[in-house]
């Protein structure tokens, strides 16, 4: 069984995203608009690893805010 980034139950990963404490709900869903606008060719990929994608280009964790995510 896996989670829903992919990693085998009961492993520990890493975070992706670490969103910044002043972004709302609306800048990240325009975020991932435009991303999918500019990228046509992950439109066949689940809708999961395409917000991952979006979100973790755009605020990628640092070693120091691993501790920070969203959950999604």
């Amino acid at each position: 069984m896996r989670d829903a980034v992919g990693a085998p139950a009961g492993q520990v990963h890493e975070p992706t995203i670490c969103d910044p404490q002043t972004v709302s709900a609306q800048e990240a869903i325009t975020l991932v608009l435009r991303y999918l606008e500019a990228r046509s060719e992950i439109w066949p990929l689940p809708v999961a690893v395409v917000i991952t994608r979006a979100l973790g280009e755009e605020w990628p964790c640092k070693p120091r805010e691993a501790n920070r995510w969203v959950p999604i």
